[in-house]
């Protein structure tokens, strides 16, 4: 990420569920610094309720990817959800609903226009 929001000034750099989620402690603090120069960091979820967005999410990647998300046990969806420094690097949130992920990036990509015409 670091190298993405350096070599591209003005890009909307997009993070999958696992690029924001660290094993290391010290990779979140690198990675919060990172988008320092970005107006805005937004954290896009399906709704706003915690116990609502698993299965929606989950439902998404099994219709896109074939996929759950649950691999030997463990829930990466559960896991990228609870995840402090997710929600750490946000300036803001954007709640989805059931949109499909094409119409989440129109969704937010009009946001985005909307609040930039204010600044």
């Amino acid at each position: 990420m670091t190298r993405a929001v350096a070599e591209h000034p003005g890009a909307v750099v997009a993070l999958g569920a696992g690029h924001t989620s660290y094993t290391d402690p010290g990779h979140p603090a690198t990675v919060r610094a990172a988008p320092g120069r970005c107006r805005d960091v937004i954290h896009v979820l399906p709704f706003p309720d915690r116990a609502l967005s698993p299965a929606a999410l989950r439902h998404r990647c099994a219709t896109d990817k074939g996929r759950s998300w649950i691999v030997d046990g463990h829930d990466f969806l559960a896991h990228r959800l609870d995840d402090p420094g997710t929600r750490g690097l946000a300036t803001r949130t954007i709640h989805t609903g059931d949109e499909t992920p094409a119409r989440s990036t129109e969704h937010g990509a009009r946001s985005t226009v909307r609040l930039l015409a204010r600044i």
